[in-house]
């Protein structure tokens, strides 16, 4: 049985089940899912999959941890002790934590018997041969309400571009800043030209958690944008939904706007991500599919 380890925001819980349902696949093993960080941890809006996809999921108990690992790392500086141990290549024969951002070729060389994984894992190269199962997994489960309704009528009827600006927790969280920082304002203007030149007529609707950024800087300079700000908390998810419904993408450096732009399915889709998506110079090479344009 292959326990995952799931936490951070819906993009992350996203990336991470799609890397463990995937590996299940290929080793033909069971899976179970372990949220203890999400539930001893008050941040974005929890443990989400369940909540926004009709997904069958299974959560560990902590017996079925402590039977695969023989104790329970439910601390978070034990897990960080372990992650440290895993960069330089030590991990626990039962609980394997993933070494870099960088796609891991030996992923799935420790996938014997009963074993723990942790991880980030954010690049589509864990889950390409999967990606039909993965997007039948991640079909939104409830209706949408009116105002959505509205917006989503308005998508299909224009060439539209989903353009997403992450800055919120970005800004006010220094360790946060320091590890991603945020996408400059050049890099959004530049991108909203590069599809004005190709689609004058295009309209832009643009999902912020700092939309007052939005007025006050790309407003001003651009006639043809939209703002969405009718979802919020535990409807956040919304936004990702109508991101995936444009004909194009423009997406920060969230894995949020990163899943908005890979579900949607059209073969002609122009998805433009930032070409710095970690301000600390951390590799991203393997985290933006090829066809993907790097501004």
């Amino acid at each position: 049985m292959i326990i995952g380890d799931i936490y951070g925001g819906l993009g992350n819980q996203m990336f991470q089940y799609a890397f463990y349902r995937a590996l299940s696949k290929e080793i033909n093993a069971p899976i179970k899912f372990c949220t203890s960080l999400i539930d001893n941890k008050n941040s974005h809006n929890g443990f989400e999959l369940l909540e926004v996809f009709d997904i069958d999921l299974e959560i560990a108990s902590q017996k079925d941890i402590f039977d695969t690992v023989g104790f329970l790392p439910s601390f978070l500086i034990f897990r960080k002790f372990l992650r440290l141990m895993s960069s330089f290549g030590i991990n626990h024969s039962s609980l394997i934590f993933e070494p870099h951002y960088s796609f891991w070729n030996d992923y799935h060389r420790f996938a014997v018997d009963d074993i723990f994984y942790s991880g980030y894992w954010q690049t589509q190269k864990y889950f390409e041969n999967y990606s039909n199962l993965i997007r039948k997994d991640f079909v939104f489960s409830k209706p949408m309400d009116s105002k959505n309704l509205e917006i989503a009528l308005s998508i299909k009827e224009s060439t539209s571009i989903s353009l997403h600006v992450r800055r919120g927790d970005y800004l006010s969280n220094r360790k946060t800043f320091t590890k991603h920082g945020i996408c400059s304002l050049e890099y959004y203007e530049n991108s909203i030209n590069f599809f004005l030149s190709k689609f004058p007529q295009a309209r832009f609707f643009t999902f912020s958690d700092d939309v007052n950024w939005v007025r006050n800087f790309l407003l001003p300079k651009f006639d043809s944008i939209e703002v969405v700000d009718i979802n919020y908390g535990k409807y956040s998810y919304n936004d990702m939904r109508l991101m995936s419904l444009c004909n194009h993408h423009i997406i920060s450096n969230s894995t949020f706007s990163w899943w908005g732009a890979w579900l949607n399915e059209s073969i002609n889709k122009k998805v433009i991500a930032p070409k710095k998506w970690f301000a600390d110079g951390t590799d991203s090479s393997d985290l933006i599919p090829e066809d993907w344009l790097r501004l």
